[in-house]
């Protein structure tokens, strides 16, 4: 059963890490993070978010949609997406991993 709808429960801090060169799972983290975004609130204009939302998108291209996303999500959600990397982040660049694991893990012991 997929658990897309679940998304939004998370409450926990998390990291999705993909390689760029892999377009599938960088569609998929990014359709992630977007669920993960909390509820819509009013607008000042009173439109909701997701209304807003659908109209950069039409303005500026399914792009502005990732990034207002991303930061509806909050700084406790993280997607990185490693440049020149495929689908085995963990076999073709480990250490580019393994930074990023410390780094995310240090901002939460800064939290």
């Amino acid at each position: 059963e997929p658990l897309w709808s679940r998304l939004p429960l998370v409450r926990a801090p998390l990291l999705l890490v993909a390689g760029q060169l892999d377009p599938k799972f960088v569609g998929i983290h990014r359709r992630m993070l977007a669920q993960l975004a909390p509820p819509s609130p009013r607008g000042a204009t009173g439109d909701s978010v997701a209304e807003q939302r659908q109209q950069q998108q039409q303005e500026v291209g399914e792009e502005a949609d990732v990034v207002t996303a991303a930061a509806a999500a909050g700084p406790t959600h993280t997607l990185v997406e490693l440049p020149n990397v495929g689908h085995a982040v963990h076999v073709e660049a480990p250490l580019q991993l393994l930074a990023v694991l410390q780094d995310f893990l240090a901002s939460l012991e800064a939290e």
